[in-house]
């Protein structure tokens, strides 16, 4: 369990490091395909580097430590940029 973990914060990891490369390849190809790819490709090398015993179990790990990976991302976006509620501001 911890190296479904492991592998899907290097596969965020790298998804926000390379965001200016994804946003440039969105101009060309869809971003639901960009992140996509480059989301299964980070999983699948992150859990070749922790190890596999057989193809069910590598391509198992890749697909959850991709989704893992993504939403961990998206998690992480949302909480790091402030939006103030206009609701709350009493007038």
């Amino acid at each position: 369990m911890i190296d479904i973990l492991l592998v899907g914060m290097f596969t965020a990891f790298f998804l926000a490091a390379l965001e200016p490369l994804i946003s440039f390849l969105s101009l060309i190809v869809s971003l639901l395909f960009v992140n996509a790819t480059l989301s299964l490709t980070f999983s699948l090398v992150g859990t070749l580097l922790t190890g596999w015993t057989d193809w069910k179990d590598l391509i198992l790990k890749t697909v959850g430590c991709a989704f893992l990976g993504s939403s961990l991302l998206a998690i992480v976006e949302r909480l790091a940029y402030f939006r103030p509620n206009n609701n709350s501001v009493r007038q």
